[in-house]
């Protein structure tokens, strides 16, 4: 793989682009080394399904053992950290930047764009069709339940759902399951890379 490192970014984003609909062994890897060549970083066993839009992944860090399912829409402008053994369902959207629309005497298109970053912890799970919006941070543990809208941040072993996405319930019963659980490190949150 760090052969793959000497290949300029711009040949890695047309490999990207020319293997984003391939379902073979090669599109798989193929997939792999480009957003491992453009990404700030990558780990290993990170897998990118196919039909996956993937735009600045100079502004993304990947865990390992991640995988992103088909058809999702990742737009790291503002940038976004997705942590280990985290699962991303098809036909999510994480959007980093918005539009301003609040600018008199301006239209949306002139007003101006806003980015913020968005932060997956470990062990995380999304489910299909999921929106993520700027600004919001994901804490380990959690689950995002499908066809939701995240605008607030979500809360370490909790699990969401809806639109707006509101507390379904803890993943845990009690403080003790909490607390042994395997993926923390007692900072309740996202880790630094």
């Amino acid at each position: 793989m760090a052969f793959f490192r000497i290949v300029p970014a711009c040949l890695a984003r047309i490999l990207l682009r020319c293997f984003r609909w391939s379902d073979s062994f090669i599109g798989y890897g193929m997939r792999y080394l480009c957003v491992n060549r453009l990404a700030k970083s990558c780990g290993k066993k990170v897998l990118i399904f196919p039909g996956c839009m993937l735009h600045w992944l100079e502004n993304c860090r990947i865990g390992e053992n991640v995988t992103i399912h088909d058809f999702c829409y990742i737009d790291a402008i503002g940038g976004i950290e997705i942590g280990d053994n985290t699962r991303i369902a098809h036909n999510c959207s994480i959007i980093t930047g918005q539009h301003k629309f609040d600018v008199p005497d301006k239209t949306i298109i002139d007003s101006g764009y806003v980015c913020k970053p968005v932060s997956i912890g470990s062990d995380v799970w999304i489910g299909t069709g999921t929106v993520i919006l700027q600004g919001i941070t994901i804490h380990d543990g959690a689950v995002v339940g499908a066809n939701s809208v995240v605008t607030k941040d979500v809360e370490f072993c909790t699990v969401v759902a809806g639109n707006p996405a509101r507390l379904i319930r803890k993943r845990f019963d009690s403080t003790e399951s909490n607390s042994s659980y395997p993926h923390t490190d007692g900072s309740d949150g996202v880790h630094e890379q």
